[in-house]
């Protein structure tokens, strides 16, 4: 917006008399929601036209063009005064009603202002039936239909674009979107290849693509678009992101962590994402850098705490590096949110226990049992926790824990042997001392 907005401010410095370049920093200014700044570049747009006290000669199609151009500027920054919209649309109609672009507009102020697909497709008809060659009027028809769910009509239009024009790039990538959505995946390929081929050079064409390609989990296919983008445009940060994400898909850790620590640097702080985090925290887990992995996890929560995910991803890694204060730390936070799991009051318990914080782990295994009183795992590490607290077995602190966990494994014996052994072992140790 910024871009277009210079353009259009030299263009009316080179050319002061057309009313375009006014409409153009018009729309440019209602993207940034500055309508009385819009306002105003409309009426110097106008104050270019011919009327009752402009005696200017222009011919009556770019007058109709430039009232068109008002009321798409207005569609395109979404911007909902339909007021402005049809009446500037009614002014083009007077001048030339043979003009597409009219009607094409007011479809598109029905159907993305309005939500209006019935009005909104008989002006596109309308369009058609000016100018039955027309792609970008087929086009809007396709897109009607698949906004409404109508993929078939809507995939039938647009093959009829390609029929129409097959050099109209935007068919293409409507084609590759709902391919895409439908499971088409080589088709929706094909149609994005063709895409960018016609849309050489086109920066937004290759992000679009790149997309589309980590829909249908073709994360080698990204890695090769992401790399080839590169080659050309090392400005584009996101590809630094597709790059990474991709690698890590496709088991290139190493690569991913030097992608995603690029992109971290020259991105700016509102582009970065918690997901960028916990990618870099994953490739750094799986190249067994756990504790630095475990860090940019809990980063990533910070920024997202919605990912609890990403809180247990933390917590094992911070376990394998024997960071067992900092798993206790994830844990406990996961254990504070209504996705907390039974499997995280074990793996807090024996990091309290890896600790020697005994009664903590002791307090832990009693509420698991509490939740799933048939885990045989829970009564084991009770038993444990308690006979830690009691090294020498004089006060026989875990004797009932483990007299529980006999009584707990009767019925299934064999299949608890080892618990067993480990119960009767403390039993006798107790009553021998």
């Amino acid at each position: 917006t910024g871009d277009a907005a210079k353009t259009f401010d030299k263009g009316t410095s080179v050319d002061a008399n057309n009313p375009l370049n006014f409409i153009g920093l018009a729309e440019s200014a209602l993207f940034l929601k500055n309508t009385a700044k819009a306002q105003e570049y409309i009426a110097k747009a106008k104050a270019l036209l011919p009327s009752k006290q402009n005696k200017i000669k222009m011919p009556k199609d770019e007058q109709a063009t430039a009232y068109v151009k008002i009321a798409e500027a207005y569609v395109m920054s979404l911007s909902n005064d339909t007021a402005v919209i049809f009446s500037s649309l009614r002014q083009a109609e007077k001048l030339n009603p043979k003009d597409i672009n009219i009607y094409l507009v007011e479809g598109d102020a029905y159907f993305y202002l309005l939500n209006d697909g019935s009005n909104a497709i008989k002006n596109y008809n309308q369009a058609f039936k000016i100018d039955p060659k027309s792609p970008a009027a087929q086009l809007r028809i396709g897109r009607l239909w698949v906004r409404s769910k109508n993929y078939a009509d809507g995939l039938t239009a647009y093959k009829l674009v390609v029929q129409l024009d097959a050099t109209y790039a935007p068919a293409y990538k409507e084609l590759g979107f709902l391919n895409a959505q439908l499971g088409n995946a080589n088709d929706a390929k094909q149609n994005f290849q063709k895409f960018l081929e016609l849309s050489s050079g086109n920066t937004d064409a290759q992000m679009q693509y790149i997309n589309t390609l980590f829909e249908l989990k073709d994360f080698a296919e990204v890695a090769k678009q992401a790399q080839n983008a590169l080659t050309t445009n090392t400005n584009n940060v996101d590809l630094y992101r597709a790059l990474a994400y991709a690698n890590y898909e496709t088991g290139k850790y190493t690569e991913a962590k030097e992608a995603l620590e690029t992109f971290l640097k020259k991105a700016s702080d509102e582009s970065i994402r918690p997901s960028d985090y916990a990618y870099l925290g994953r490739s750094y887990a799986k190249l067994k850098q756990d504790t630095i992995a475990g860090n940019f996890l809990m980063k990533a929560y910070s920024l997202d705490s919605v990912r609890v995910e990403y809180l247990s991803e933390a917590a094992v890694s911070f376990t394998n590096a024997k960071a067992y204060p900092k798993a206790i730390e994830a844990y406990k936070k996961k254990l504070a949110t209504p996705f907390k799991t039974i499997q995280d009051y074990y793996y807090l318990g024996t990091a309290y226990y890896s600790t020697q914080q005994f009664a903590q782990a002791d307090s832990t295994f009693t509420t698991l049992i509490e939740k799933v009183p048939t885990y045989i795992g829970g009564y084991l590490w009770k038993a444990r926790s308690l006979s830690m607290t009691d090294p020498d077995s004089k006060t026989g602190a875990a004797l009932a824990a483990y007299q529980t966990l006999l009584e707990k494994t009767q019925a299934e014996a064999d299949k608890n042997k080892v618990e067993r052994k480990e119960a009767y072992s403390y039993m006798n140790y107790y009553y021998f001392v």
